[in-house]
């Protein structure tokens, strides 16, 4: 059976990173183990893959995937035919209850945007059957639960029920 896959959605700089910095916690207390992948949304060889470096070089000369190792921190790169989708990436991993993605707004999947800038008159998801709730500071139209911009607590809980996600001791 697929793990489940979430992903955390919002216009740029609206908070997403912020807001599962405090959302992952309240998930780990109720035995939630996550995997979290983030959407970049340009290819500029960032990190692992980094033009010249040595995994880049092993990944040329034909390596699929490639890991860097540092400490108790390992870092696979794949390279993909095509853009991966949320699912794709839940595949990858094994050993979680949930995977959830940062970004992918045109996903079809569920989905929780975090809206609270004031020049943007509704929610980059606005009218998509999958958003399943919206986080937010501001009056809603949007016929979904809504929480506040701190209310990491409730959305885990949300989550957890959404999902059917049995709950760690």
């Amino acid at each position: 059976m697929q793990v489940p896959v979430l992903s955390v959605v919002g216009f740029a700089n609206s908070g997403k990173t912020t807001f599962l910095e405090g959302l992952l916690p309240e998930l780990g207390r109720l035995g939630i183990k996550v995997a979290v992948f983030k959407h970049h949304g340009h290819e500029d060889s960032l990190g692992v893959d980094a033009v010249g470096k040595d995994t880049w070089r092993l990944s040329q000369a034909g390596a699929e995937p490639v890991g860097l190792v540092q400490g108790n921190s390992v870092t696979l790169h794949y390279r993909l035919n095509e853009t991966a989708t949320p699912q794709d990436l839940a595949a990858l991993v094994s050993g979680v209850d949930l995977v959830i993605t940062e970004g992918f707004k045109r996903a079809a999947n569920p989905k929780i945007e975090i809206w609270r800038h004031a020049d943007q008159k509704e929610p980059a998801c606005a009218g998509d059957p999958f958003l399943i709730a919206l986080v937010t500071n501001r009056r809603s139209e949007q016929e979904v639960p809504v929480f506040a911009l701190d209310d990491y607590r409730g959305v885990a809980r949300f989550v957890v029920d959404y999902f059917a996600l049995k709950q760690g001791d």
